[in-house]
């Protein structure tokens, strides 16, 4: 029998699942993505885009399919897409609001 090597052990051991909380937080910041990409391409030129948490929340749980997701998980979401694309001035969200900013 062949000795197995710490690379060929890392890449066939098995893969622990994810949790729900890490499943919710994946899901929060796939449909922040959907949500901006949307807003984009239906906006005119010169117009920004609006994503609201709400859109992302029911994003989440209808294209998704994780119900649960907290306007906190996707304010944060939001706000990640928002800093990591720098999305400054043609994106409108209520995801800064003082009610989702701890």
């Amino acid at each position: 029998m062949p000795m197995r090597t710490w690379r060929t052990w890392r890449r066939h051991r098995p893969q622990a699942a994810p949790s729900a909380a890490e499943q919710q937080w994946s899901a929060a910041v796939a449909a922040a993505d959907w949500c901006v990409r949307r807003a984009y391409g239906g906006g005119y030129s010169g117009i920004p885009g609006v994503v609201s948490v709400a859109d992302v929340q029911q994003c989440a749980d209808e294209d998704f399919g994780t119900p649960g997701v907290t306007a906190g998980q996707a304010a944060a979401a939001v706000r990640e897409y928002w800093y990591v694309r720098g999305c400054a001035s043609d994106l409108v969200t209520d995801a800064f609001d003082r009610q989702y900013c701890p």
